[in-house]
């Protein structure tokens, strides 16, 4: 389940994604929980306690630009907050294979070559 982080008028994540955390846990089912606040609060320092992934940035579109930046916050994050059993940084979906149509939603187009996609999927694995 992933949870997002719009429209929240100031709540703060660390108040409210522990109350979803606790109602999915209630299920007594394996659910994986993933919080998505874009990052803004260090959410891997705090999410791995109550979910198994986290988004670390901004939402990924497929150009260049967009993709080398994600890449380069991803390695900006300690060692010790990336990953271990059941806790992930999440850099946001893979364009890969999407080509022209990719997040047309968000007013890009992506632009990306057959090598950056490449590198785009061996970054994310």
């Amino acid at each position: 389940v992933k949870m997002d982080w719009c429209n929240t008028d100031g709540a703060d994540p660390r108040e409210v994604y522990p109350h979803m955390s606790s109602a999915l846990n209630a299920t007594g089912r394996r659910i994986h929980f993933n919080l998505c606040e874009g990052g803004s609060e260090a959410p891997w320092e705090w999410g791995y306690d109550i979910a198994m992934s986290w988004r670390m940035g901004h939402d990924h579109v497929g150009q260049w630009a967009n993709t080398l930046s994600i890449i380069e916050a991803s390695a900006a994050i300690p060692a010790q907050y990336t990953g271990k059993p059941f806790g992930w940084n999440d850099m946001d979906m893979l364009q890969t294979g999407n080509g022209k149509q990719a997040a047309k939603a968000n007013g890009h187009e992506a632009n990306m070559t057959d090598v950056e996609y490449r590198t785009e999927f061996s970054m994310w694995a």
